[in-house]
């Protein structure tokens, strides 16, 4: 099995290769990486891994939910990701990031504040196959979410601006230097984030929350 590990702190990525490599009930070769640039490269190449373990808080330009659409973005073989952040699940926005990152077809996610020998049989199940949520995450999902709070990323207002303007997916995703696919995603994560489901829904929302456009 082949695991791809993207924190930015060298320490991290060493603990967690050693846990891997050392308890994982089948075979594992563990590649540990530091910037977004070096894993979308990774992926982007013949390396094709099971499971990407990625913080989401890399450097001052990849932050939070951001970090994960962009990876996404290259993820053209849809690796299994797990997002392993340093968040705390107390945080007010960690909710959002929460469904966020489930939006963006995260397997689940791992917060590294949790109890260690939780995590461990997290990561354990998660190798196995199986589908696992920490009970932190569930429940931030049973939160109610606020309907008055219009949180997206900024990667998700670019596209909730194009299609407020009236834009179809391959015109945003002109705009925005992607892949039509990719636009796509981001409305279907929009959407589950907002709890709607149409444009015009989502165009109303842009213009009542008073974007410039």
């Amino acid at each position: 099995m082949e695991i791809l590990v993207v924190d930015d702190h060298p320490i991290i990525c060493d603990g967690l290769k050693r846990y891997l490599e050392q308890t994982a009930s089948v075979p594992v070769n563990v590649r540990t990486l530091n910037t977004l640039k070096q894993a979308t490269d990774a992926i982007e190449s013949d390396y094709n891994p099971d499971f990407v373990f990625l913080d989401l808080n890399l450097d001052s330009e990849n932050q939070s939910i951001g970090t994960l659409e962009r990876f996404q973005e290259h993820n053209a073989r849809d690796a299994a990701v797990v997002v392993f952040t340093g968040i705390s699940p107390r945080d007010a926005a960690a909710a959002d990031v929460v469904r966020s990152c489930l939006g963006l077809k995260a397997k689940t996610v791992i917060f590294k504040g949790a109890d260690i020998d939780q995590m461990f049989v997290g990561l354990e199940r998660i190798l196995a196959g199986e589908a696992w949520i920490p009970h932190e995450v569930v429940s931030l999902l049973l939160k109610p979410t606020n309907s008055r709070t219009v949180d997206l990323s900024p990667r998700q207002w670019d596209v909730a601006r194009g299609v407020s303007k009236g834009l179809r997916n391959k015109q945003i995703a002109n705009e925005l230097n992607t892949t039509e696919a990719n636009v796509r995603q981001i409305v279907t994560s929009i959407y589950k984030r907002l709890n709607i489901n149409s444009r015009v829904a989502l165009a109303d929302v842009v213009k009542k929350a008073e974007i410039k456009l």
